[in-house]
């Protein structure tokens, strides 16, 4: 499996489907049909593309827009981006701050709007459960793939993924110049369009 094979599956996961788990469960019975190998180019194909997206700057623009954003929350994040396509996944990887100008993250940031201007804001949530951004399932479609293709369980996609040179225990520090992601005056000189956002989240983006 090459990275264009890689991104037609993604593509074609969202036209076919519409909530997360139809996606996940589509992804998996597809790539099930296709060799080992290419279960683990799948693997190794998914974690360097949401790597792209792996830095500081994109780490600044989420807190910044959205207000959250744990390691684990930020890594489910960078897998939603992937889960958008290719064109706005690319777009925003070489411009984080080009995240305010996605269709999917103005659609969140306009109920998100909508929803703190609301007396009640502070019981439940501006989205629902599939509409958040963040779409930990696909981490776990090449695990599920493998064992529905082998019989057996991921310890031998794990072993194949770690024989290709990788340690999935690994954890790098994100790419590009650290900087203190919680300073919200350097969110907004490193990232102009989320920090016109963030200045007044109770504003609509497009007010």
């Amino acid at each position: 499996m090459d990275i264009d094979q890689f991104w037609r599956l993604i593509e074609q996961s969202a036209r076919e489907t519409e909530r997360k788990q139809a996606r996940f469960e589509w992804l998996r019975d597809r790539l099930a049909q296709r060799r080992p190998e290419e279960i683990v180019d799948f693997k190794e194909l998914l974690s360097a593309t949401e790597k792209k997206a792996y830095t500081w700057l994109m780490w600044g623009a989420l807190l910044g827009l959205f207000g959250y954003g744990g390691d684990d929350g930020f890594r489910y994040f960078r897998l939603w981006l992937v889960g958008l396509g290719r064109d706005a996944f690319e777009r925003v990887a070489r411009e984080p701050d080009a995240l305010v100008e996605l269709p999917a993250i103005r659609h969140l940031l306009g109920k998100q709007s909508a929803w703190l201007r609301r007396p009640d804001h502070l019981d439940g949530s501006a989205w629902s459960n599939d509409e958040w951004p963040d779409f930990e399932w696909l981490e776990f479609v090449p695990d599920a793939a493998w064992e529905q293709a082998t019989g057996e369980d991921a310890d031998g996609l794990y072993a194949a993924y770690r024989a290709r040179g990788h340690d999935p225990s690994c954890v790098p520090q994100p790419g590009g110049e650290e900087w203190d992601v919680y300073d919200w005056d350097e969110t907004a000189r490193r990232l102009p369009r989320v920090g016109r956002y963030l200045r007044d989240p109770h504003r609509g983006i497009d007010d």
